[in-house]
């Protein structure tokens, strides 16, 4: 009876090991995609330094706080996520709602990014964009 209890101690361990790792790689690539978000922001922020300072700073100090978040994601467990996410949603719902607006918008805009179809343009055999309906023929 022992035994039995000790392998099936030992297979739910294994079980939670590969469940682990299954939800680690989206997570990672989410913190990938972040970092790029972040890096996105900065250029911005450069672009727009010395012509529109407001512009620049909000940028820049977003840049800096999406950095944050996806050092955060790579860095944590996916049970602390979860933990930190409920208490957020206890202490202040509101900005939690705001957040995933807030992501669900980034994340809709790199998936547009993504495919040129979807934004209503193809590409033509160099990569140079062609709006929906004009015919290079």
């Amino acid at each position: 009876m022992e035994q039995d209890q000790s392998k099936g101690s030992q297979v739910l361990g294994e079980i939670q090991q590969i469940a682990r790792s299954v939800m680690a790689a989206p997570k990672n690539l989410a913190a990938e995609r972040l970092g790029g978000v972040a890096e996105m922001l900065r250029e911005t922020a450069h672009q727009f330094h010395g012509r529109q300072e407001m512009v620049a700073g909000i940028a820049g100090t977003a840049a800096e706080q999406v950095q944050k978040f996806a050092t955060t994601l790579r860095d944590s467990d996916i049970a602390e996520l979860v933990s930190e996410v409920e208490n957020l949603a206890r202490r202040k719902p509101v900005v939690l709602f705001g957040g995933a607006v807030a992501f669900g918008f980034v994340l809709s805009r790199f998936w547009k990014s993504g495919t040129g179809s979807a934004a209503g343009s193809t590409a033509d055999e160099t990569g140079a964009e062609i709006p929906r309906g004009v015919s290079l023929h």
